[in-house]
């Protein structure tokens, strides 16, 4: 639901685009993949029903983590680079994966590209329960990361990058017509739903 979710955001935004129009298929390819490679990072053993909405069985999805970790490894970010390029992804569709990241917004900020502006402001709206504001993801995120040193939410650089993620909004917002506080759970649902048949 967060690919998805993140998927839409990118949509709203484009449909409201008053520049030169957003390449539509290329964050819908890249955003609808970004995170496949998060299964790495979820510990089976803390899942229950109740924790986890997954669309299999607890037991399946232990089965289908370990297989993807032994056949790619436990790094998230490569997890989800080999998968896009066993999907047949193009080396520049990779390539903009990995650099609309949070550790990137520094990069990002300082770009002329809005499609990786725009990826990577939409990744970072989205918590793991829905669409929220901006800086109140990213406080989430930062407090829920608060005991894993070393994470991108929780080394030195980190306040700097939320600094970056809040000018990159400036900087869309000022070609979108839709306002931030207007990217919301509601708005987006339409577009999941048809997003949930989109064919890679």
């Amino acid at each position: 639901m967060h690919m998805f979710r993140v998927t839409a955001v990118a949509q709203l935004i484009s449909d409201h685009w008053e520049e030169k129009p957003l390449d539509n298929k290329l964050l819908a390819r890249v955003l609808l993949i970004h995170d496949l490679g998060n299964l790495a990072k979820i510990d089976p053993t803390t899942l229950s029903a109740q924790d986890f909405a997954l669309p299999c069985t607890l037991d399946q999805f232990v089965r289908v983590r370990a297989a993807f970790m032994g056949k790619f490894g436990s790094d998230d970010h490569r997890i989800s680079a080999a998968i896009a390029q066993e999907l047949g992804y193009s080396a520049n569709e990779i390539d903009f994966m990995n650099r609309k990241t949070f550790i990137r917004n520094d990069e990002t900020l300082v770009s002329s590209d809005f499609n990786l502006k725009v990826a990577a402001y939409a990744d970072q709206r989205v918590s793991p329960t829905g669409i929220d504001s901006l800086s109140g993801r990213l406080s989430e995120a930062k407090e829920r990361y608060r005991d894993k040193p070393g994470s991108s939410m929780n080394n030195p650089r980190t306040d700097m990058l939320i600094r970056c993620a809040l000018d990159i909004e400036t900087q869309i917002m000022k070609h979108c017509t839709l306002g931030a506080d207007q990217i919301t759970d509601l708005r987006a649902a339409p577009i999941v739903l048809q997003l949930e048949r989109y064919e890679l």
